[in-house]
């Protein structure tokens, strides 16, 4: 990195070897080598033709690769941080770690009993309503549950679990001052369609999760409003060739949006190419599910969300353990950040992604499911929070939050 310019510029101009940007924002016969930053936005892109800018601040992060920033809609916490038991100090500690991923927003996921839950709601309503700057990172809340089939309850503790109630749906979102921005919902149980179109009049994306639908189920909950899946093939009716289930509707539906969990152990990696054939890019958001020890040694943890049962990380993946500490064959969520993800899914035979699929995938699909029009793209009028890769290691190099650099690996 190689800052030129005064320090009060009104202007950045953040120069790379490439820059992924949407289709069609420019011909292909003009490939910018940078973006123009103006108040914390995108206000052009930089062309190595364009006069110069005597003005202007220059970061120089030549040759590497100008991402938009990471999007990661499913996330429990991380470097012992659970956001289910937080304060705003921890959030603030994770949001200083996550950024060194390229990932530049985030919805705290929480899964918790009723009362926990609602007591939880209401911090982060109150926290991030009108965020600090060291919380900028924090989009919103994803709810997972508590409306779930109990069959399907994976890793998340059964107490959480409650029958679909509109009430219920109403308190969680007065608790959380509108700062719910997805709930994970299983379709199939009384009421819960209902509740997945009230949902929506609330701009909350229903997402299908922790599931037992059948085929025709995860079709009815489409048409009721369900835009999205949670962590695709997992806690969910499988597919079989008499039985699609719910892992058939996902696959069968246009509309869906499907959420990967790509670390090599949730999922097959044959599966992941079976996903990607039917979706495509442009419909799948690559998610991390990190559990709140993700970046801790392995070992045996038995404080926090997944503290009763203990949950045991070893050789990369984290399981839910029996009270000795031997591990179970459920898996409680992922430790691997982001990176390791894009790398796995870029190195699946067969498919030769491109490193814009890869981030359509990570960014601008996450971006499209939350309707929001700022982030995921790198094109004028949008938010400058962008990473800056390594593109042939798929390694980041440096994050930016609204045009400041937030973290870099020469620092």
């Amino acid at each position: 990195m190689n800052p030129q310019g005064g320090a009060n510029s009104a202007r950045l101009i953040v120069l790379a070897g490439r820059v992924i940007t949407p289709h069609g924002v420019s011909p292909l016969h003009r490939k910018p080598d940078g973006i123009v930053i103006s108040d914390g936005r995108i206000v052009a892109m930089h062309y190595a033709e364009d006069p110069p800018d005597i003005h202007a601040t220059i970061l120089d992060f030549r040759p590497f690769t100008i991402a938009p920033g990471i999007l990661d809609l499913h996330v429990h916490g991380g470097h012992g941080i659970d956001f289910a038991a937080t304060d705003m100090n921890g959030l603030a500690e994770f949001a200083r770690k996550r950024v060194s991923t390229g990932t530049t927003g985030v919805l705290a996921t929480i899964a918790l009993p009723w009362d926990a839950l609602l007591e939880q709601t209401a911090h982060y309503g109150r926290w991030l309503e009108d965020p600090s700057e060291d919380l900028g990172i924090f989009l919103g809340l994803h709810i997972e549950g508590p409306f779930l089939n109990p069959r399907r309850i994976g890793a998340l503790p059964p107490e959480s679990l409650r029958v679909p109630s509109t009430d219920d749906l109403s308190r969680l979102v007065d608790a959380s001052r509108g700062l719910i921005r997805m709930m994970t919902i299983a379709p199939e149980l009384p009421g819960a369609l209902d509740l997945i179109a009230r949902m929506t009049e609330l701009g909350i994306v229903a997402s299908i999760g922790h599931t037992d639908a059948t085929f025709e189920q995860v079709f009815e909950a489409v048409r009721a409003g369900a835009r999205k899946v949670t962590h695709t093939f997992n806690a969910m009716r499988p597919f079989t060739h008499r039985d699609p289930g719910a892992v058939g509707g996902v696959l069968a539906h246009p509309e869906l949006f499907a959420e990967l969990i790509a670390d090599g152990h949730h999922v097959h990696p044959g599966a992941l190419a079976v996903l990607l054939r039917a979706k495509g890019v442009a419909r799948i958001a690559l998610v991390t599910d990190n559990v709140p020890q993700a970046g801790l040694p392995d070992g045996i943890y038995r404080t926090g969300t997944y503290g009763d049962p203990p949950m045991v990380i070893q050789d990369g993946v984290a399981h839910l353990a029996n009270a000795d500490g031997t591990p179970t064959q459920t898996i409680s969520g992922s430790v691997g950040d982001i990176g390791s993800h894009l790398r796995l899914v870029r190195d699946l035979p067969g498919l030769a992604l491109t490193t814009d699929d890869l981030f359509t995938m990570a960014s601008t699909v996450p971006a499209i499911i939350l309707d929001d029009q700022t982030r995921g793209r790198i094109q004028p009028g949008a938010c400058a929070d962008l990473g800056i890769w390594d593109e042939s290691l798929l390694q980041p190099v440096a994050t930016l939050i609204g045009g400041k650099v937030a973290w870099s690996r020469a620092t």
